[in-house]
């Protein structure tokens, strides 16, 4: 009888476990120390999709010390969990294809799903060598997308942080491009060269191009409250 029981509740426990996982809810033990999933305590599942500057590089912001990291750790401080999904692929845009030959659409057809809360778009200065025509036709095809596949989610987008000299017309040409698209499809438009995103001393590494450490905090300090203003929590 005893063991008929522990192999029932042990069959009880890994059923628990799959099925919290494979959905992203958070586990806990029942007092019988059955698993249990918290099902009033579901995460939001945020999907962001980027370039070296979120993804980070060899000027700083990789793993932890990211700035999708530490953004889901101050939304958590704040009481509010999330289930991320982030692309942040170097060299990518949203025509560009990056180092692992994608673009900002096909990860977004990748990543976005049904039960997104909020959907994040950040870039993209790679896309400085594209005709602009073709970054505004991708960036209106990906929105259009997220928003059939996931129509219920907060749309973000995210323009290009402040060029560099060289590219500089080509980069307010790509914000320029973005923004309209997000007018268009009645999204969350962010313009970070308006809003002097990282242009403070000491928050580029030493390539001149992209956040060090510091200046991926920064971005998290920035963009850690836009996605809770998206989730209304």
């Amino acid at each position: 009888m005893t063991a008929h029981w522990w192999r029932a509740a042990r069959a009880k426990t890994c059923a628990a476990f799959v099925v919290a996982l494979f959905v992203g809810l958070p586990i806990v033990l029942g007092g019988n120390g059955i698993a249990q999933a918290v099902i009033g305590e579901v995460p939001y599942r945020v999907v962001v999709i980027g370039d070296s500057i979120t993804g980070g590089s060899a000027a700083g912001g990789v793993g932890l010390d990211g700035w999708p990291s530490l953004a889901w750790n101050k939304l958590r401080s704040e009481g509010i969990e999330v289930l991320p999904h982030v692309s942040g692929e170097g060299g990518s845009g949203y025509v560009q294809r990056g180092d692992e030959g994608t673009t900002f659409p096909e990860e977004a057809a990748r990543l976005v799903a049904p039960n997104d809360s909020v959907i994040v778009f950040f870039g993209s200065r790679n896309d400085a060598s594209q005709p602009i025509d073709a970054v505004a036709a991708a960036a209106h095809q990906s929105l259009q997308e997220a928003r059939r596949v996931a129509p219920g989610a907060v749309l973000i987008v995210i323009g290009p942080i402040p060029p560099d000299t060289d590219r500089h017309g080509q980069v307010l040409a790509i914000r320029d491009a973005l923004h309209e698209q997000a007018a268009q499809a009645g999204v969350v438009w962010v313009d970070p060269i308006a809003e002097g995103w990282l242009t403070a001393p000491g928050l580029i590494g030493w390539d001149g191009v992209h956040p060090n450490n510091a200046g991926h905090q920064e971005l998290a300090n920035r963009i850690a409250p836009l996605i809770k203003g998206a989730l209304g929590v």
